[in-house]
């Protein structure tokens, strides 16, 4: 198969090499055949060379090569800025690799140096949200509005409804605030609906000034409920009700 231009896809998997999916590929392009895509050095390139599979020196020089092809392609700020936009996950863009992407998202949002996780996409739809919707977050932050609330008001939809991306608004609002170097009281409600509870829950909740310091200090899940006598699992069930994101 031959790389006609950058996927607009997460290609962790590729069609099969058939000539139903050349012509579909071909027609699915010619609308946009002026555009930067149209311009790009990788076309007639095999599309396997862009995403390397598995470790060791064969993936490097398929890198080292990708990278090669990127650096003389004329459109590369454009692929890369487009992958950057896009959060694009896997594959090599205009040059960078997803690994180095995510490097410079997280860079960009703030979240370098801090035990933060979120994906290229979140990183991505945030940077967009806080653009876009800055002064008007700011507002309902001000008038106690739920984040669950400014996502349907947002979206104009249901928030339960799952993205076809598989992104959970509610960690992209959440992430956005933190772009827009706005700091959510403590204990901020997310979701409308109450937390579950439990003895050990309950513990956790009572000494969440302990649990807030210990998660600014870096620390894991394990030291913290070894300080409380609580199961690990406790602590991430009650980070996730205070919709607070759990580093990998």
């Amino acid at each position: 198969m031959t790389l006609n231009a950058p996927s607009f896809e997460k290609r962790r998997t590729r069609p099969a090499d058939t000539p139903e999916n050349r012509i579909l590929t071909a027609v699915r392009l010619e609308p946009e055949s002026s555009d930067w895509r149209a311009r790009s050095g990788c076309r007639g390139i095999d599309t396997d060379m862009f995403f390397p599979v598995g470790s060791g020196a064969e993936v490097q020089a398929q890198t080292r090569y990708a990278k090669k092809v990127c650096g003389q392609c004329p459109v590369l700020k454009k692929c890369r800025s487009w992958a950057l936009d896009s959060g694009q996950e896997g594959g090599i863009f205009g040059g960078m690799t997803e690994r180095e992407r995510k490097r410079v998202l997280r860079a960009r949002t703030g979240l370098k140096g801090t035990p933060i996780s979120a994906s290229l996409m979140e990183m991505a739809q945030a940077l967009k949200v806080a653009d876009e919707w800055g002064p008007q977050l700011r507002q309902w932050l001000a008038d106690g509005v739920m984040l669950e609330q400014m996502a349907k008001r947002m979206a104009g939809e249901d928030l339960q409804t799952p993205r076809k991306d598989g992104i959970p608004r509610i960690r992209v609002v959440r992430l956005a605030f933190h772009v827009l170097g706005v700091e959510l009281p403590t204990g901020y409600a997310g979701l409308s609906s109450p937390p579950r509870t439990t003895p050990a829950l309950d513990k956790v909740r009572a000494n969440w000034p302990l649990v807030t310091e210990m998660r600014k200090q870096g620390r894991g899940l394990r030291p913290i409920a070894a300080k409380l006598g609580v199961n690990p699992d406790v602590v991430r069930q009650a980070l996730k009700d205070q919709a607070v994101e759990v580093a990998a």
